[in-house]
């Protein structure tokens, strides 16, 4: 991922319907593109239909390489259900933070936050 400086905003990223397998290589090069900003994205997942684990997997990646170049990569309040239901399935919903995050943040111990 560039980490060049860019705009400092934040920005709002709706990602609806599926989220799956199928939309992996769509779905990275969106959210790389959105990180090339500066700033805070917000991922607004409320409409995502179908949700697999590697929209997850994808998800936890884009976030660890955003904290790699001091940028926030953070999920809204309301995920659809089809997103709460497929992370909690895979095992990502935490309280803690990943072992290999900056600060031990992470993507998942906002949901339960929020949730």
């Amino acid at each position: 991922m560039d980490c060049g400086a860019g705009k400092t905003r934040r920005q709002t990223l709706a990602l609806e319907g599926d989220c799956t397998l199928d939309r992996a290589l769509e779905l990275r090069s969106v959210l790389l593109e959105a990180l090339k900003d500066d700033g805070e994205l917000l991922l607004n997942l409320e409409n995502a239909t179908e949700v697999d684990l590697s929209f997850l997997q994808l998800l936890c990646a884009a976030h660890r390489a955003a904290l790699r170049c001091g940028k926030q990569l953070v999920l809204g309040p309301e995920p659809s259900t089809a997103f709460m239901e497929a992370a909690e399935g895979a095992g990502f919903l935490r309280t803690m933070g990943c072992q290999n995050a900056l600060n031990k943040e992470c993507l998942f111990t906002e949901v339960m936050k929020n949730g």
